[in-house]
């Protein structure tokens, strides 16, 4: 039996992170409070979790190394995420580039190179990055791919169960 995954709504209130459980109530917790210990804790765990974010889905150390160096260079300059494509696509990687792996084990042989194509196809097509990334994700290899790592993960959703409001 797959096991069930919920999503719990987050949002900042102020200076409040906010958690609302369904049926439940919110959990909230003011960021402003805590000892100056506590405070610095959680400052340094937040940029060990964002750098450190930047290498999933990376194979190489080499990957991981530029990423993580590219991540600490945008937030020296104060910019804390990664610029969109000129298309308003976020860059190519994460649960892709896995899902590619898997569905086509060995068409390529670095995240570089898989970017270095979908920038060709989209420079060539005359599509852009983010409708090169739909189609791919829509391939269905790698959609079966994408599916297979979101339940690992538990990150897939039961979409009758969630949305059966929907199909009344």
């Amino acid at each position: 039996m797959a096991k069930k995954v919920f999503r719990i709504p987050f949002r900042w209130d102020g200076d409040s992170a906010v958690w609302t459980f369904p049926n439940l109530g919110e959990v909230r917790y003011d960021t402003t409070t805590g000892d100056e210990n506590l405070q610095i804790s959680a400052l340094r765990n937040g940029y060990k979790q964002k750098l450190s974010d930047t290498m999933a889905g990376l194979e190489t150390l080499e990957e991981k190394f530029e990423a993580m160096t590219a991540c600490a260079e945008r937030l020296r300059a104060n910019v804390w995420n990664a610029p969109r494509d000129s298309d308003g696509t976020t860059p190519v990687g994460g649960i892709l580039w896995l899902a590619v792996q898997r569905a086509l084990p060995g068409r390529f042989e670095s995240l570089g190179e898989f970017r270095l194509y979908v920038a060709n196809k989209s420079a060539t097509s005359g599509h852009t990055t983010g409708q090169i990334v739909a189609a791919l994700r829509k391939m269905p290899k790698i959609s079966a791919a994408i599916s297979a790592i979101e339940a690992e993960r538990g990150d897939s959703i039961d979409v009758d169960e969630v949305l059966s409001d929907l199909s009344e």
